[in-house]
């Protein structure tokens, strides 16, 4: 009878042991799928909040890699200069600069594969730009202001060039 016993105690113990990995490979998992999630769903917020209306007006980033240039200054508190409220409570979060960190490989490659369109985007706005000079400097009052161009760093040329 002790023979028997003694079997199923190690058939029990058995069973004990792997239930109790599988339990670990069950927690193991769900980790893993719950930062997968937290990271997937943090990806890229520099470059969804960067790419909006607002921030056309409001940017200092320029035309390319926006969303990593966001994530950067802040990172580095150069956002809106001295007391920018946003990284201070970024930091103050201590969860945040690692989201950021977390984000800054997604905000690269979305900011690579939208190159093209920045471009593109950038293009338009120089031929805004040069459109409203060349009204304001070029087109008062029929001369050109030579002086207000030379503190732009342009000549009187800039004035007879006309694109569309």
């Amino acid at each position: 009878m002790s023979f028997t016993l003694a079997t199923l105690d190690g058939q029990c113990a058995r069973n004990k042991a792997t239930l109790f990995r599988q339990e670990v490979y069950v927690l193991r998992r769900l980790f893993l799928i719950m930062l997968f999630g937290l990271v997937i769903s943090t990806a890229g917020c520099g470059t969804l909040l960067e790419r909006g209306e607002k921030s056309k007006i409001h940017s200092r980033s320029g035309h390319y890699y926006v969303g990593v240039q966001y994530d950067w200054r802040l990172l580095s508190f150069t956002s809106k200069g001295a007391y920018d409220y946003g990284s201070m409570l970024c930091y103050l979060s201590v969860v945040c600069p690692f989201v950021t960190l977390l984000s800054l490989p997604a905000d690269f490659v979305v900011d690579t594969v939208m190159l093209y369109g920045d471009h593109q985007n950038k293009i338009v706005e120089e031929r805004n730009y040069n459109k409203y000079l060349r009204s304001k400097y070029c087109l008062a009052e029929g001369v050109p202001d030579e002086a207000a161009l030379k503190s732009m760093g342009l000549d009187v040329g800039f004035c007879l060039v006309v694109r569309n």
